[in-house]
């Protein structure tokens, strides 16, 4: 046999599990081939590694390591725009209210909000009421 077809095998056996001990003309070439003993000491090293003996990693510091000078200021300036933007939006629906400007919301007669002297007279739902005949258009017979 060939030292390649040797090595083929012996990588084989030892990727497949290594169960169990190899057969003799294998064991023979591993143990006098230093490319197999590469193999093998590979493979002893990683069969080594146990993961449940590694460390932890440890964490990144959280938002809290902030100072306490900037969390304040940004809870500041959070709030001071919450309180700017609901007081700009209540001014201005205000001047539209006084000036009469609501748009979609304005009385058709331009009163706001029923302002007006007296209500405006629903229509009727009854029939249509009669309105006079159209007197037929003279024709070419009728002359």
């Amino acid at each position: 046999m060939t030292d390649d077809t040797l090595h083929d095998r012996f990588i084989e056996w030892l990727v497949g599990g290594a169960s169990g001990e190899p057969p003799r003309d294998l064991a023979i070439h591993a143990a006098l081939c230093p490319q197999c003993a590469r193999w093998i000491a590979a493979h002893d090293a990683l069969a080594a590694i146990n993961p449940s003996r590694a460390a932890l990693p440890t964490s990144r510091p959280a938002v809290a390591a902030l100072p306490s000078s900037v969390r304040t200021a940004g809870r500041f300036a959070a709030t001071a725009g919450a309180v700017l933007l609901v007081g700009g939006t209540a001014a201005f629906t205000a001047g539209q209210v006084i000036n009469g400007n609501l748009g979609p919301f304005a009385h058709p007669t331009g009163a706001v909000l029923g302002i007006t002297g007296s209500p405006e007279p629903s229509p009727s739902v009854g029939l249509p009421a009669p309105t006079a005949t159209p007197t037929p258009a003279p024709t070419a017979a009728s002359t």
